[in-house]
């Protein structure tokens, strides 16, 4: 699997333990972000190329949310805990022995018209082993 590839599907199973009844999926780097028929849906890829230092694979992600009314914004404040960084454990069940880290990058921008949202975040993750 490609570096590109790890951060978006680790991160997209974040939000399937959060957000319950969202169609979600990572996409390949440099896939186009297309409407999904089912909504409200997430869609997240990497955004450049992932890097790993010293055991840490960092990435910058895009995240991609649709919705057929209010515009779905997440917060990776929403996933982590405020001292540490790292997303709170009872989240991260399906990634054991993983510590990942979520961060805003870039402010989020929405868009409606024609009965769909789209909200774009820019987002930095990071993970680890745990030690």
């Amino acid at each position: 699997m490609s570096l590109d590839l790890i951060l978006p599907a680790l991160v997209a199973e974040v939000f399937r333990a959060r957000y319950d009844g969202i169609d979600i999926e990572p996409t390949p780097p440099r896939a186009g972000i297309l409407p999904p028929q089912a909504r409200p849906a997430i869609r997240l890829r990497g955004r450049g190329q992932a890097n790993a230092r010293g055991g840490v694979l960092v990435s910058r992600l895009l995240v991609v949310t649709f919705s057929d009314s209010a515009p779905l914004a997440l917060s990776p404040l929403d996933l982590v805990d405020d001292v540490s960084g790292f997303v709170l454990p009872e989240l991260m069940t399906a990634l054991p022995g993983v510590e990942l880290k979520l961060r805003q990058h870039r402010a989020t921008r929405v868009q409606s018209g024609g009965g769909l949202s789209v909200a774009v975040h820019h987002w930095s993750a990071s993970a680890s082993l745990a030690g």
